[in-house]
């Protein structure tokens, strides 16, 4: 049995705990706050590449236990800026990163971003690459209409016409009043 000294030690440790943890969580948002600031003035490519890099090394530091997803929606939010200021490479980096720190309920959202790193570039066939790399291609009827309808296209555009239309035609009937819908029957 706990007696009340002990008991006060181990609350107190739970207490300093949870503070140092938020406190990490506090030290990561204002690293990204930090960064956007400079996404928006423009800073040099070195000073955002020295500034991302400890962005990075603070996640892999903190973001092993994190199992609420308080990670992803920051992780997420500076890989889409980084990705519309032209930093194509930092962002797909850090959205790799978001994949692993993403809930079920945010993965396939992330893993279109990431894709969209490639697409927005015309970069097809990496694309396809990357989904056959998380291993994907077999289940791509699992997959949300928007990343199946990119990965058809890219399909597509690659010259695999027959397989597009497989993944256009899976689209259209999982969800036939879709907006993905509409665009794969044309």
């Amino acid at each position: 049995m706990i007696n009340t000294f002990e008991h006060l030690i181990l609350e107190s440790r739970k207490f300093f705990d949870q503070r140092h943890e938020q406190r990490q969580v506090e030290i990561i948002y204002k690293k990204y706050r930090h960064i956007k600031r400079g996404l928006n003035n423009n800073i040099e490519y070195s000073q955002l590449h020295i500034e991302y890099q400890n962005f990075v090394d603070l996640l892999k530091n903190h973001a092993n236990n994190d199992l609420d997803g308080k990670y992803w929606p920051v992780t997420f939010q500076l890989a889409k800026r980084l990705h519309l200021r032209g930093h194509k490479i930092l962002s797909r980096n850090l959205l790799l990163m978001a994949l692993d720190y993403s809930s079920k309920k945010n993965w396939q959202e992330t893993l279109f971003q990431y894709l969209w790193t490639y697409l927005k570039y015309g970069e097809y066939e990496q694309a396809i690459e990357q989904i056959e790399k998380f291993s994907l291609e077999t289940n791509v009827h699992e997959l949300d209409n928007n990343i199946q309808f990119w990965l058809a296209y890219s399909q597509q555009q690659i010259g695999n016409p027959e397989k597009a239309k497989e993944i256009y035609n899976n689209i259209i009937s999982q969800n036939p009043l879709s907006f993905y819908s509409i665009v794969s029957s044309e």
